[in-house]
């Protein structure tokens, strides 16, 4: 029998692969007279708010989404820059954000539009950027690469996961909810009124998106595991230069040939931290880091591509040429699912992938969607 928190452990990693509902609308468009034609515009956030802010709703882009709120719809704000249709090219969310980079790693997402728009609630503004999407799971992915910390878990009333960053001058929130991903930057309030402000920005426009529920690890793992996992979907490999360190060294080994994934597989990362260090104090260094076990699971169409791509890693890794090489392991295909860690000694210290194997669904079994989409701003 496993123990108690290998099996908290191996429920954390099933859940990914849970897949969220299927597609839903993302709201009604609004409806208005042709107006100028959208242009590609970079979201930026300036330091304070103009001092008599005009609405510009009326040069919205017909086609806008009706998430993003109107003058006067959320209590303070006025929307100073009309909605705009951008690129990934233009986009800025931060200032660590690199255009070029962003491009590449969010590019093998399925994005329908991405929208831009700014608010002013004096003393300050917000830039917002809006990613639509058909298929909740890119929405989701998008939200997983833009964020950085473990144990993000859904509001329990209505889904939505929201993640918020202090920035130097500004306080930045990625949110997800069904099929949008939203990230908003605020700028020129005080400390202690940046983040509520950038929150309700935030949470007003997700509560208008028709929810889905969120992957099953985020459903059903206990709060206290969640705390020390932080979870990703990817399309793509490349994708994970826009993550964490440890996660942009597999973007760099070259692993998407190996794994063969088109779009209509996923590729599902947890990066657990290990249990507390059971060794006695003489023997640990002052300061030394936990380890983390970096799982991934590859979900693929058909059966015969996980046994393509097992094949394919074990030649790769029969002549390790980098690190992650010398430090993965894999185990043999279980149906459509291929499985193995990054961090082999750290799997080698706390096992996880048989227990984990053992409860994978049967290799003949189809994982059917096992989430519904509700209506927006749904409470029950």
């Amino acid at each position: 029998m496993q123990p108690p928190d290998r099996i908290l452990q191996t429920v954390c990693l099933l859940g990914l692969l849970a897949c969220l509902p299927l597609p839903a609308w993302l709201g009604c468009s609004r409806e208005q007279p042709a107006g100028p034609s959208a242009k590609t515009a970079p979201a930026t956030a300036a330091a304070t708010a103009p001092s008599d802010p005009a609405p510009t709703d009326a040069d919205d882009a017909p086609n806008a989404p009706r998430a993003l709120p109107d003058t006067g719809e959320l209590a303070g704000w006025i929307k100073i820059e009309p909605i705009r249709q951008a690129s990934l090219g233009t986009i800025r969310l931060e200032p660590w954000w690199d255009p070029a980079i962003a491009a590449q790693s969010l590019a093998s997402y399925q994005i329908d539009r991405i929208w831009t728009c700014t608010y002013a609630s004096k003393p300050g503004i917000a830039s917002v950027v809006f990613f639509e999407t058909s298929d909740p799971l890119d929405a989701f992915g998008l939200f997983s690469l833009l964020t950085r910390k473990p144990g993000i878990t859904a509001r329990p009333e209505d889904g939505t996961m929201l993640e918020s960053r202090m920035l130097k001058d500004a306080v930045a929130i990625v949110g997800w909810q069904g099929t949008a991903c939203v990230a908003v930057q605020v700028s020129g309030f005080s400390d202690a009124e940046g983040l509520p402000a950038a929150e309700r920005l935030a949470r007003r426009i997700l509560f208008a998106i028709p929810w889905a529920d969120p992957p099953f690890i985020m459903r059903s793992m206990p709060r206290t595991q969640l705390a020390n996992t932080k979870i990703w979907m990817v399309r793509r490999t490349a994708a994970l230069q826009l993550a964490t360190e440890d996660l942009r060294r597999i973007a760099r080994a070259g692993l998407d040939d190996v794994f063969g994934l088109t779009d209509k597989d996923l590729l599902w990362i947890a990066a657990i931290e290990q249990p507390a260090d059971t060794r006695p104090a003489s023997e640990r260094t002052s300061g030394e880091p936990s380890p983390r076990n970096i799982i991934w699971i590859a979900e693929y169409a058909a059966p015969e591509k996980s046994r393509q791509a097992f094949d394919r890693y074990l030649r790769r890794l029969s002549r390790p040429t980098t690190d992650v090489d010398r430090q993965t392991q894999v185990q043999a295909p279980h149906g459509r699912y291929l499985i193995g860690t990054w961090t082999a000694g750290a799997e080698k210290a706390n096992p996880v992938l048989p227990a984990l194997l053992d409860m994978l669904p049967a290799a003949d079994a189809a994982t059917s969607l096992s989430a519904s989409i509700r209506p927006a701003g749904s409470t029950q």
